[in-house]
C-alpha cells in the first residue's frame, strides 16, 4: 500500500513524501506521523508566509521611526564630515604658514609692510 504525505491543508500541494507500508506497525507509525507532524508543517508554512508578507510590506514602505532615525543620522554624519574638512583645511593652512616662515628664515612678508 502506498501512502502520501501532503504539505498544506488541501491536496493541491505537491506530495512531500511517499511511503510504502507493508505491515500494521508501519501503518500505525504513518498515522502517528501524519497526525502529529503534518499540522506542525502546516503551521510553519503559514508562519513563514505571514513573515514573508510582513517583510515585503516593510521593505516597500519603511516606518516613520526608521526614516526619522536615518534623517538624524544623516544630519550628524554631515556635521562630522564638515568638521573634518575644516580641521584638515586648518592643518594645511598652518603648514603653509609655518612652511613659508621656515624657508625665508624669518616671518613671512605681509601686504602691510
Amino acid at each position: 500500500m502506498c501512502q502520501t504525505l501532503f504539505l498544506g491543508s488541501n491536496r493541491a500541494y505537491t506530495p512531500y513524501l511517499r511511503v510504502y507500508i507493508t505491515n500494521t506497525f508501519g501503518q500505525a507509525l504513518f498515522e502517528f506521523i501524519s497526525a502529529f507532524f503534518i499540522p506542525l508543517v502546516d503551521a510553519l508554512l503559514t508562519c513563514s508566509t505571514q513573515l514573508s508578507d510582513l517583510l515585503a510590506t516593510l521593505s516597500t514602505s519603511p516606518s516613520a521611526e526608521i526614516l526619522d532615525s536615518l534623517r538624524g543620522l544623516e544630519r550628524k554624519t554631515s556635521l562630522v564630515f564638515t568638521l573634518l574638512k575644516a580641521s584638515v583645511y586648518s592643518i594645511v593652512l598652518q603648514q603653509q604658514i609655518f612652511g613659508d616662515e621656515g624657508e625665508a628664515g624669518g616671518p613671512a612678508p605681509t601686504l602691510e609692510g
